[in-house]
């Protein structure tokens, strides 16, 4: 899937390194709820065992073909609600991609 800007795709363990960049910033994890990464090791296990299921999407900008972050849709158990009809995007962004302006949040949608 993708969109002006952004590339949708499934993960793929060759992200490591990109999502561990991405990851290890201790400004990025805790606002998604999750620790920092602390290796690229962890990433790859991160990948394998959360990434890698239906409906989550490593997003790419098309611009430089960089891995900018993630997304999910979510629904009922996996969700934060656990409510079966409240569907929820989930998304973790590169610090340098938080700015609303860039439209990035508005395109997930």
């Amino acid at each position: 899937m993708t969109t002006e800007r952004l590339i949708f795709r499934a993960w793929e363990e060759n992200d490591a390194a990109d999502l561990f960049a991405l990851a290890s910033d201790p400004q990025v994890g805790p606002e998604a709820g999750w620790p920092p990464h602390k290796s690229v090791e962890d990433s790859l296990q991160i990948i394998r065992n959360v990434l890698q299921t239906p409906e989550t999407y490593a997003l790419i900008r098309k611009e430089d073909n960089m891995l900018i972050g993630c997304a999910g849709l979510k629904m009922g158990k996996d969700s934060c609600s656990g409510k079966q009809d409240e569907p929820e995007i989930e998304n973790v962004l590169r610090k340098a991609d938080f700015d609303v302006r860039r439209g990035i949040r508005t395109a997930l949608l």
